[in-house]
């Protein structure tokens, strides 16, 4: 299945609406995975049809850059880059500067309000591992491979 970029680009902006502050990458990124697959595992499909792979710091988007690139060129998103460095990486923040109204569907937007509740209250070390070192899903795919909606079912 082809990514449907029109959503990603709605679940962008929808889950940073739900911040007051900016959001930082590593925990955007957790989120859009977290409420796609959380979404595939309740509904049998995916809200955007996302490819995501596994990296060291979590699951990363493949369409991720092109998708926050053309936000950010409509002025619908804005980056910031703290100038404080965390080990070795720049840490980047997103926020909404486009409130509009979204297109989700209410059961997606229900599944996305849950995933925002539950890894917004994490702690930074709890979110680096974000449950995802007991997931069969992240521990069975290895590194920098793509991380499948089916394994989820314990299908292959």
């Amino acid at each position: 299945m082809e990514v449907n970029k029109e959503k990603m680009r709605e679940l962008i902006c929808y889950v940073l609406k739900n911040f007051e502050n900016n959001v930082n990458r590593d925990l955007l990124l957790k989120i859009l995975f977290f409420s796609d697959f959380d979404y595939y595992n309740r509904y049998k499909k995916s809200i955007t049809n996302e490819t995501y792979k596994k990296y060291p710091n979590g699951p990363i988007p493949i369409h991720f850059t092109e998708i926050k690139d053309g936000l950010l060129d409509e002025g619908k998103i804005m980056e910031c880059n703290n100038s404080i460095f965390s080990g070795s990486k720049v840490e980047l923040f997103y926020c909404n500067l486009d409130i509009s109204k979204t297109n989700l569907a209410t059961d997606e937007i229900e599944i996305v309000d849950y995933c925002v509740n539950r890894l917004s209250k994490s702690k930074d070390a709890e979110l680096n591992n974000c449950s995802l070192e007991n997931d069969s899903l992240w521990c069975n795919t290895e590194k920098y491979e793509i991380l499948e909606y089916k394994m989820i079912n314990g299908q292959n």
